[in-house]
């Protein structure tokens, strides 16, 4: 066995112990006042807030909960949940239970000590709908399809807990920035970005610009200039095809924001480019060194 496969293998290995768990139900609670406890929840239990606001009392802390926040019962520890009277909360919910489940959780940064993810997150809300869609099917493929919908709620979950500990090589980060080099000639926008990488707006934008020092439009648009101003210096394209060649394809538009970013119109910063480089060459034509290597190559 090469060494290749053998580091896949070791590799499978360190995460095998996130492949074992069981739903036990799911569900979706409308807004109310009720308070739910205080109780010892018999499985781990997540519950996503899509409305409202609440409170959390679990470890010996109260937290408040609202809405695009995910918070966390653990099993087997004394909780208790309720809704502010002023503006009742509404959630769905996921309990599951299985060896590793603790153990995965933590891997996601979730813990009796940090029971509240501040999530704002649409794909993740969708998780928990699809859940709570399937569930009510009662049928075996449905009900399979609960468990993959749970598996990329924690798959979500980990990408945004590395993207928030690593700097420089987290999954977010690096595939942003790889996609916005590969495709800033396209019509791309942030939002689309987003779309591609499965992530939220403001949640992405916050952690690039942690992590860059610049936001993501900034980044693409510095691609962007860069690319213009080596096709205007060119000199082959027209106008117009400069700005379709960095994904801009409204003329004006890109008339407007070239101007903004340097402080001429496309044609002026030609125009200028192209003079400089033609009193270059009569310079260099000029210069001794060619006079001589002119008179040098009429001598032989």
């Amino acid at each position: 066995m090469s060494n290749k496969e053998l580091s896949k293998i070791v590799r499978f290995i360190e995460y095998y112990d996130t492949v074992d768990i069981t739903i036990c139900t799911c569900g979706k609670q409308f807004a109310d006042k009720k308070i739910d406890g205080p109780y010892e929840p018999e499985f781990h239990v997540l519950q996503y807030v899509t409305d409202g606001r609440g409170y959390l009392e679990v470890g010996g802390k109260k937290y408040q909960i609202e809405k695009g926040d995910m918070f966390y019962l653990p099993e087997g520890k004394t909780c208790r949940y309720y809704s502010d009277t002023h503006a009742p909360y509404a959630y769905y919910w996921v309990a599951f239970q299985g060896k590793y489940a603790e153990h995965l959780l933590k891997r996601c940064n979730i813990t009796i000590d940090n029971p509240v993810i501040h999530l704002n997150n649409k794909r993740a809300e969708k998780q928990f709908e699809l859940m709570f869609n399937d569930m009510r099917k009662n049928k075996l493929p449905a009900i399979l399809m609960v468990l993959s919908h749970l598996y990329a709620l924690f798959s979500l979950l980990l990408k945004l807990t590395y993207a928030d500990k690593t700097v420089g090589g987290n999954y977010l980060i690096e595939e942003s920035i790889f996609y916005m080099d590969h495709h800033f000639n396209e019509s791309i926008t942030v939002n689309d970005l987003c779309k591609h990488l499965n992530c939220d707006v403001s949640h992405f934008i916050k952690i690039f610009k942690k992590n860059q020092g610049i936001s993501p439009k900034k980044y693409l648009d510095s691609l962007r200039l860069m690319r213009s101003k080596a096709l205007l210096k060119e000199n082959k394209l027209t106008l117009i095809q400069v700005a379709e060649g960095v994904g801009i394809n409204e003329y004006s538009r890109f008339y407007k924001w070239f101007k903004k970013e340097t402080g001429q119109t496309p044609r002026q910063y030609r125009t200028e480019k192209l003079q400089k480089k033609h009193i270059k060459e009569e310079q260099t034509e000029k210069s001794p060194e060619t006079v001589k290597s002119v008179i040098d190559e009429k001598e032989l």
